[in-house]
This record gives C-alpha cells, sequence and structure tokens, in this order.
C-alpha cells in the first residue's frame, strides 16, 4: 500500500490516509485473523483457498 501511495519507507501509513480508511483497513485485518482463529486455517495453501472461496462467493 505505502508504494501505490508514494509513502517513503521512513513514514508511518497512517500520516497518509484519512482515519476511516485506517480503521477499515485495522476492521479487515481483524476479520482475517477472527477466520483463520474460527476456521482453524494454517499454512498458505488453506487460508489462499479460503481467500479464493470467498472471491467466488461461497
Amino acid at each position: 500500500m505505502k508504494r501505490k501511495m508514494l509513502v517513503p519507507d521512513s513514514r508511518p501509513l497512517a500520516d497518509f490516509l484519512a482515519t476511516l480508511t485506517l480503521k477499515a483497513k485495522d476492521f479487515a485485518t481483524e476479520l482475517t485473523s477472527h477466520n483463520l482463529t474460527e476456521k482453524d486455517l494454517k499454512g498458505r495453501e488453506k487460508i489462499s483457498r479460503e481467500h479464493e472461496a470467498k472471491k467466488k462467493g461461497k
């Protein structure tokens, strides 16, 4: 995200995003963390399959 927004590595991303955007990013991270625990997803392959299923609406 930093690269896409041209944010220098030495600066926090939070300095360049609106508060609502930061909260949305935090929320998405928490949902991911919850789903990993709830569905006992471990390893790149299981997580990738879950991600793909979500993109397809399953």
